[in-house]
């Protein structure tokens, strides 16, 4: 067991990788901005490098999706730099999408928005993965709803992790989540507004 754990070790390593061969996830929730704390990013490369590599996966056409690190590419790119290091895993679909949510969840700003996206894409990875239709049915390994799972590792409620999917059958992707017809309302007015239960 012990020799199967270093190759494992061995096979993973960073590399660098030519930022034209990278590609953003497909549909990914998380906004990347130009803004003061991209500015601070930028800082800190210039001084540092970039300290944890980008999580990709391969292409089928060559190129890797990333995975983790949509802004310390963006940041890279900005400064001037033409590669960076970057661990590639090989991923299924699900996994990669489960991996992107919640790697990106630990960030210290994330818009309501962006969240509610990001749960609605972890929820319907999972119920992929499981084979199921309804988050209701229970996960036979460890006997708990897909709901209270996502819950569970988010840090927020069954109940409050409903809210943000219904919330995303709401409201177009480009309106805010936070408003309505310019009107603000908050995340539990605007789930009551009318969707059925999930």
């Amino acid at each position: 067991m012990e020799e199967k754990k270093e190759l494992l070790d061995q096979d993973e390593r960073v590399v660098e990788i030519e930022l034209e061969r990278l590609r953003g996830f497909v549909n990914h929730p998380f906004k990347v901005q130009a803004d003061s704390q991209m500015i601070e990013l930028q800082e800190s490369i210039k001084k540092y490098g970039i300290l944890n590599p980008l999580i990709v996966r391969p292409r089928q056409d060559g190129t890797y999706e990333i995975i983790s690190g949509h802004r310390r590419k963006f940041a890279a790119e900005k400064i001037g730099y033409r590669k960076v290091p970057v661990i590639i895993r090989v991923l299924k679909d699900d996994e990669a999408v489960v991996s992107m949510v919640d790697s990106n969840l630990q960030r210290e700003m994330i818009s309501p928005s962006e969240k509610a996206f990001a749960y609605k894409m972890k929820y319907e990875a999972i119920k992929r993965k499981a084979g199921r239709r309804k988050c209701g049915q229970v996960d036979h390994n460890l006997g708990k709803k897909s709901i209270e799972l996502i819950g569970e590792k988010c840090g927020d409620s069954p109940k409050q992790v409903q809210r943000y999917i219904k919330i995303t059958e709401l409201i177009p992707e480009i309106c805010p989540i936070s408003e309505i017809g310019g009107e603000k309302v908050t995340l539990e007015k605007a789930c009551g507004m009318g969707l059925p239960e999930l």
